[in-house]
């Protein structure tokens, strides 16, 4: 094996428990009463998604999707800003192996890449990864800034692996 690509949130970061409860509060704010397990199948969507899906289930059509969007954010920021979140068991260590392998190491989400790399910064994990794929804002980020490369605009958290190995290969990092 020559580059391990990760998945960003549950994988790396166990924060999809801080993320349920930001809607749930965000929920509250706005009037609307829910439980844990009502919300839990949101994990693994697009924000996109999410809202819609919030809109249907809790009859939200008086919220705009940016409005459920920034109202989420804003909850789930003020929730990690008091989050005692951790990396997952064994990620620094694993890292460390990976890098005396000389193997590439990327992350590919749907999440924020400010996000992603404030929490891979937090942990002193961040010297580890190559690439940072983010389909939010559609690019993959290279730290050297040399290999800069942009997502079609269709492409879809279930295919930015794909597309970020290929380019992992393509570009000599994998051979």
């Amino acid at each position: 094996m020559k580059g391990v690509i990760f998945d960003f949130d549950g994988v790396i970061f166990d924060s999809e428990i801080i993320y349920l409860e930001s809607v749930l509060q965000y929920l509250e704010s706005i009037g609307v009463h829910s439980t844990m397990s009502e919300v839990q199948y949101l994990i693994g969507m697009r924000m996109q998604e999410i809202c819609v899906a919030l809109q249907k289930q809790f009859n939200l059509y008086n919220h705009s999707l940016d409005e459920l969007r920034f109202g989420q954010y804003e909850y789930f920021d003020r929730l990690m800003e008091s989050s005692d979140i951790q990396a997952m068991p064994g990620l620094s260590d694993f890292l460390a192996r990976c890098k005396e392998k000389n193997m590439t190491i990327a992350v590919a989400s749907s999440s924020g890449e400010e996000y992603i790399v404030d929490l891979l910064k937090r942990f002193n994990v961040y010297e580890y990864f190559h690439h940072i794929g983010n389909e939010a804002r559609s690019y993959l980020m290279v730290h050297d800034h040399s290999l800069q490369k942009f997502f079609h605009p269709e492409l879809r958290q279930g295919r930015i692996y794909l597309y970020i190995s290929n380019h992992l290969l393509l570009s000599g990092y994998l051979r």
